[in-house]
């Protein structure tokens, strides 16, 4: 939800972003389905992050097919897309964004999660297979708490799990 009330969501079958209005009303549908730049192919998870435009937030968006995140205006247009510092991601999934602008992304098929800045620097990089405290089976969803904990939905592993924006991990 923005904060203008309007709510941003990823319609992954149709390969689009929709914004509703505070009125429920449809107000925007951005992108197509495709592999260039400003296309979407399977979005999955949106956030919203501060811009340089103070009146309205970027949307964040994991394109889980093209393997990237890509930041659009609310009004459609396309912005930047982040490859995880150049590198590809293998299935981005989960994100969110700190209230220090700091992008935590899960990957599905790599087990982790990456923390980037705003332009895609990595700022942190962990997790890997596995069913101890510290490994990761399928994460999926992510939250950063006012705090600054990473929180993971480690699906695989049915638990939630903490860590810190250094990707230690939290008792």
């Amino acid at each position: 939800v923005s904060s203008k009330g309007d709510v941003v969501v990823a319609d992954t079958g149709n390969h689009r972003l929709v914004i509703f209005g505070s009125d429920r009303q449809l107000k925007k549908v951005i992108s197509s389905r495709g592999h260039l730049p400003h296309q979407l192919h399977f979005p999955i998870c949106v956030a919203l992050a501060p811009s340089h435009n103070e009146d309205e937030e970027e949307i964040l968006v994991t394109d889980s097919v093209n393997a990237s995140v890509k930041a659009f205006r609310q009004n459609g247009d396309f912005i930047r897309q982040v490859e995880n510092g150049g590198e590809a991601f293998d299935f981005p999934h989960g994100i969110a964004v700190s209230k220090n602008s700091c992008i935590a992304v899960t990957d599905l098929i790599k087990h982790s999660v990456v923390l980037m800045s705003m332009n895609g620097d990595i700022r942190c990089e962990f997790g890997c297979y596995g069913s101890q405290p510290q490994q990761l089976d399928h994460p999926n969803h992510v939250a950063i708490s006012n705090d600054d904990h990473v929180i993971i939905c480690d699906t695989g592993n049915a638990a939630v799990k903490f860590f810190s924006l250094s990707g230690e991990l939290l008792s």
